[in-house]
């Protein structure tokens, strides 16, 4: 790592200092609950790191090796960050855009905008749905339109989606560090909200933070719906809306490491990292031979279960290819 990145480097809010029972000094990343083992000067030298002075000028007695290893170390485990970018790489690229603070207002307003989102989003896309089919006009295709409301949809779809996760995080009294926008591989836009739910010891809502996003999604193609039996300029606007913000609550209930689906799916089943394992479990013989030996009809559906995300791991990448190959014969 280059000396004049290191001296943008500060101590994220996420970043957590205590102590084990044996006595031992840990720093713990709260969002992904992974502690690594620190001496006290440390310590003291990653909480004088403030984004502004050389690190190698901070009055320690940690060498300059020392001190770029325990840097390079704890930026690469999230604990240190750079002003304005939670990440910065080739592939991904994180961009703040609020650090809100967990304050009483925020959460009682989560409380209800989390409450409202979990009686309606169903009832909104169904009555949407009755409604659309009964009033649709469309007698005229008009592309421009569509590809507007597509834009639109998945700009403001995926930041709703992040902020869905953000309410009901909230709600249910976890933290929330920031929010912001980011480009996976420097080219696919996104957005992102950093969280910390291992205060939550309910399941159910822990699961339901990791669907809020799908919700928010459904919720808003739901809104969209009620809107398509007017002009058909709106209308082909709104469907083009209406089509993204299902896609990306749909896309996000896939199987894949990384997608809502999977955490939920972890959640239910009481297992960290599911997609891993279901990785680990088909590409191991002998692992499928042991499951079903020793837990019988149990452990066939573990395995069967392990296939089927599996498949959808395997298959999404394809289906993606294949539908922006579609799209882009049809536009030429």
């Amino acid at each position: 790592m280059k000396r004049e990145k290191m001296k943008k480097l500060y101590l994220a809010r996420w970043a957590v200092f205590k102590k084990n029972t044996f006595g031992d000094l840990m720093v713990i990343n709260t969002t992904t609950n992974k502690p690594k083992f620190v001496s006290r000067e440390e310590i003291r030298f990653l909480r004088l790191m403030d984004g502004k002075t050389d690190p190698f000028e901070i009055d320690s007695v940690l060498s300059a090796d020392m001190r770029e290893d325990l840097i390079e170390r704890m930026y690469y485990h999230g604990i240190l960050r750079e002003k304005r970018f939670a990440e910065k790489s080739l592939f991904n690229c994180l961009l703040t855009l609020w650090e809100p603070e967990n304050t009483v207002d925020l959460r009682v307003t989560s409380y209800i905008i989390n409450k409202l989102l979990c009686f309606t989003w169903l009832p909104v896309l169904l009555l949407g749905g009755f409604f659309f089919s009964r009033t649709i006009l469309l007698s005229d295709f008009r592309f421009g339109a569509f590809i507007a409301g597509n834009i639109f949809g998945v700009a403001a779809g995926l930041f709703l989606h992040e902020m869905g996760h953000m309410f009901a995080c909230l709600a249910y009294k976890g933290k929330v560090y920031e929010v912001g926008v980011m480009t996976m591989f420097s080219v696919i836009p996104g957005a992102y909200v950093i969280m910390a739910t291992g205060s939550i010891k309910n399941r159910l809502q822990r699961i339901q933070i990791s669907a809020a996003g799908i919700e928010m999604n459904f919720l808003l193609s739901g809104i969209g719906l009620f809107f398509c039996g007017f002009t058909d300029a709106l209308s082909n606007f709104v469907l083009g809306f209406v089509i993204t913000n299902l896609f990306i609550g749909l896309l996000n209930l896939v199987f894949v490491r990384g997608f809502d689906g999977t955490a939920i799916m972890s959640e239910l089943l009481g297992v960290e990292d599911v997609a891993g394992k279901a990785a680990n479990i088909t590409g191991s013989h002998l692992m499928r031979k042991l499951l079903i030996k020793n837990y019988g009809m149990t452990g066939r559906a573990t395995v069967f279960l392990c296939f089927v995300i599996r498949f959808f791991q395997l298959a999404l990448p394809v289906l993606i290819i294949i539908n922006i190959s579609e799209v882009i014969r049809w536009l030429t």
